[in-house]
């Protein structure tokens, strides 16, 4: 795991660089950021249910929202 920012993390992407956070010295010299998996594993049920959805079945207004959340 790495190590938590001191300094609450960068300001629109600036590292703070005079030495007080430790997290923003290592980022400095190489240490590979955080990556997130955002992926979501039912991505493709998702997209399935989408357009399988039928508005006059489900009797939409003017306005389908469905799978919006």
């Amino acid at each position: 795991m790495a190590i938590q920012h001191d300094c609450g993390g960068p300001v629109f992407g600036r590292l703070t660089l005079d030495g007080s956070c430790q997290r923003c010295t290592d980022l400095s010299e190489g240490a590979p950021p955080v990556q997130w998996n955002i992926r979501r594993k039912y991505d493709r049920d998702t997209i399935d249910d989408i357009r399988r959805h039928k508005c006059a079945d489900s009797n939409c207004g003017p306005v389908c929202t469905f799978g919006q959340w």
